[in-house]
């Protein structure tokens, strides 16, 4: 999937509750609201191209995300799930972060298997704990009325408001995914951040 992602750090953009409004109409109108949630990220030194995380309370699940291009904004990312721990997850997931594969049968899930992938892989990474307010739907639903930012195809897209222990004012964050990349109108960019989770909680 092709994902843009634009941040803003210092105040959110003239445009975010109107947008915050019009996407969650949007999912009232489908019988669902914005969610609240704490994500735990990896942060793992010199690899802005992959991302882990465990979502919510699902304490020992790991997703996975790799960068696989780059192009005018926009990132190609392949996105994985590990639940279980075995030899063979153990050797999909070093083919994916592309490290040399590690098993140790006493390792029971995916949160200590995938220390010890980065532990024998000489990588050092701290984690992030980020607590989220969170919608997602169409972008044209959100982009409505929206002046200077605008896509030129159906995609999905995300608002985020984040929170770190580090910051006391929050971020505020807009992805659109799409499964090719596409035009887009934006004329914040000069005062946001461009690139995904692993790139912005590393600053």
């Amino acid at each position: 999937m092709w994902e843009y992602r634009v941040s803003w750090k210092s105040a959110r953009p003239s445009w975010w509750d109107q947008a915050w409004t019009s996407g969650t109409r949007a999912l009232t109108a489908v019988g669902r609201t914005p969610e609240a949630r704490l994500d735990t990220y990896w942060i793992i030194d010199g690899r802005s191209d992959v991302g882990i995380k465990r979502r919510g309370a699902e304490e020992h699940f790991l997703e996975i995300k790799v960068r696989y291009a780059q192009r005018n904004g926009w990132e190609l990312w392949e996105k994985a799930f590990f639940q279980t721990w075995t030899r063979l997850e153990s050797e999909r997931c070093a083919a994916l972060l592309q490290i040399e594969p590690a098993f140790d049968s006493k390792t029971m899930n995916p949160v200590d298997g995938m220390k010890a992938l980065l532990t024998r892989a000489g990588s050092s990474w701290r984690e992030q704990l980020v607590r989220k307010k969170r919608l997602q739907t169409s972008a044209h639903a959100l982009l409505t009325g929206v002046p200077g930012l605008s896509i030129d195809r159906h995609c999905l897209g995300e608002l985020v408001e984040f929170r770190v222990a580090e910051r006391d004012e929050p971020v505020w964050s807009l992805c659109l995914e799409t499964a090719e990349p596409a035009g887009i109108t934006h004329s914040d960019a000069g005062t946001a951040i461009l690139g995904g989770y692993p790139e912005l909680l590393s600053r």
